[in-house]
This record gives structure tokens, sequence and C-alpha cells, in this order.
């Protein structure tokens, strides 16, 4: 994730996107010291103990995008849709700029469907 965000994200064009057409969110899987209170501790469907932020996170990334790979990119819609196929490891800027890009024409395509149906 942080060679991404160094070596693409600081990108001026990435940037641009970044801030003014998405809301950025990180879920971090790689700090292993954070524990959760025992309160927001569970079990897994496979009878995995969570204790750690960071197992939680992964536990969620596995849920919504059935993979845990960091990175893993996905951009989504107000209801928590996916608007293009997740992106893992990308240093390509253009690349990244184009999943960028599909990502706000998928998602004004989904706003003026909604508008359209009133």
């Amino acid at each position: 994730c942080r060679e991404v965000e160094a070596r693409v994200w600081s990108d001026s064009r990435v940037h641009k996107y970044l801030a003014e057409d998405y809301v950025v969110i990180s879920l971090y899987v790689d700090d292993k010291e954070l524990n959760l209170p025992k309160e927001e501790q569970f079990y897994t469907k496979e009878g995995r103990l969570v204790k750690t932020l960071a197992k939680k996170n992964s536990t969620i990334q596995k849920c919504y995008f059935n993979a845990n790979a960091q990175p893993q990119y996905a951009l989504l819609d107000n209801r928590g849709e996916l608007l293009q196929p997740t992106k893992a490891y990308e240093l390509n800027k253009e690349k990244y700029i184009n999943f960028l890009k599909a990502g706000v024409k998928e998602y004004k395509k989904r706003m003026d469907e909604e508008r359209k149906k009133g």
C-alpha cells in the first residue's frame, strides 16, 4: 500500500481524482499490535477468534471482496457496490488513472439512472 501511495497517489492527476471525486477510506490489515476490547472480539465462520484490529479488518476485506490482498483498492458507490473490479498492487500511473476514471464514469451513470427512476 505504502509504495503505491508514495509512487502513484503522489501523481497530481491521481491526487486530483482522490481529492475531488472519491472519499478515501483505509482498511489497515497489517497492524498486529492493536488488540480489540473483549466485547468486540468475535469468531469467524471458520471458527477462528479475531482479537486484533488487523484481523477484524482482514475479515471485513475477505467478506466484502472475497479476497485478502494487500494492497487492494475498491471503488464503491453510495450503496457499497463495486464500481469496477478491485485493483491490487499497481505502479503504472496511467492504468491507475484509468481505473479511477472508469469508476467515476460508472458512478455518474448509476446516479443518472437513479435520477431517471425518480
